[in-house]
């Protein structure tokens, strides 16, 4: 993600016969003790949400999914959301 290498993406896609039925992006920093997750885009309850701070807050209901195809798309468009996110916690000196 970045050159110092303190902020990464950790992707956790689940498939059923070959389409994505959930997924998991994580935004991690590196910490004295290791990776941390400290905001997440995941999929459940019927909707997409972004966990901003890690549970600190509500998590934000970004796409509903009323099928299957829903998550996959929701996918696409959570990905380049997470590579933003990423990037504005690496600027902000993590």
């Amino acid at each position: 993600m970045d050159d110092t290498n303190s902020v990464s993406l950790q992707f956790n896609l689940w498939h059923r016969d070959g389409r994505l039925v959930d997924f998991v992006i994580n935004v991690r920093v590196l910490a004295p003790g290791g990776w941390t997750d400290v905001e997440r885009f995941d999929c459940c309850h019927g909707h997409c949400h972004l966990h901003a701070d890690n549970d600190e807050t509500a998590p934000r209901s970004l796409y509903r999914l009323d099928d299957v195809d829903d998550v996959a798309r929701a996918f696409r468009k959570v990905e380049p959301m997470a590579d933003k996110r990423a990037r504005i916690i690496r600027d902000k000196g993590a």
